[in-house]
């Protein structure tokens, strides 16, 4: 009787592990959409501030380059310190992926972003176009 109860006991193991390891595989999408949802406002927040920041610091740094002046230089450090809006994108960024998002997840919140400012093809373009 006893290697009757051994074997329930293995299989309702079993069973169960089954069971844990199916809800954890498919509970990572649901997981992944519900930290999306919960820190979208925020991350477009951070990556609008990042975004400008580093555009004024392009065109401070390429003003500069034409016209070298006393008021180019400190139009560059101004820029520089409005940089620090993105190491606090930097910073949810790693958060969420500590938090369990993989860079495919950011990657389409990126995307999501972009495509929320753009308002129609050109600005679409303009988005994704590599600059050099």
């Amino acid at each position: 009787m006893s290697s009757v109860y051994k074997r329930i006991n293995v299989l309702l193991f079993l069973c169960g592990l089954t069971l844990g390891l199916m809800i954890a595989w498919l509970g990572q999408p649901v997981f992944q959409w519900g930290v999306q949802s919960l820190f979208r406002k925020q991350f477009y927040e951070l990556t609008a501030s990042c975004d400008a920041a580093m555009r004024t610091h392009l065109i401070a740094k390429n003003r500069l380059d034409l016209e070298p002046s006393e008021t180019a230089v400190r139009a560059v450090r101004s820029a520089e310190l409005g940089l620090l809006a993105c190491q606090d994108y930097d910073l949810l960024r790693k958060r969420l992926i500590r938090i369990g998002l993989d860079e495919n997840a950011l990657s389409e919140l990126t995307l999501s972003f972009a495509e929320a400012r753009a308002s129609d093809l050109q600005l679409v373009v303009e988005t994704h176009e590599f600059r050099y």
